[in-house]
């Protein structure tokens, strides 16, 4: 039987996984510092993924690469995917807001007309 590794054990290092996704390492870098994903940490610095997270970059990378997102879009989907109910409660705040802020901005200017 094969070895399998619980898929959130870290295992793969950062130059591997760049390999493996054909990715330089600055960008899983940069991923993990718009907080994409969480690397374990071994001797404070050597950064060790699990097959959860190469699975998670995988995701990212789809999103960038063939959906043509932009990391701000790939953040909305990853919070939707992670938080669906939350997300939609936070984006209709965020539209009521923004209506009520625009309504209000309207009424000025046609105070400012009369």
């Amino acid at each position: 039987m094969a070895f399998r590794p619980d898929p959130e054990e870290p295992l793969y290092p950062i130059s591997v996984v760049a390999r493996m996704l054909n990715l330089h390492e600055q960008t899983l870098r940069m991923y993990e510092r718009m907080g994409f994903l969480s690397p374990a940490r071994v001797s404070g610095k050597n950064r060790l993924y699990s097959q959860k997270d190469v699975e998670r970059i995988e995701t990212i990378v789809y999103l960038v690469r063939q959906r043509h997102l932009n990391l701000a879009g790939v953040r909305l989907i990853l919070e939707m995917v992670e938080d669906p109910l939350g997300q939609v409660e936070r984006i209709r705040l965020e539209l009521h807001r923004n209506y009520h802020r625009g309504h209000k901005s309207n009424e000025e200017e046609k105070d400012e007309r009369d």
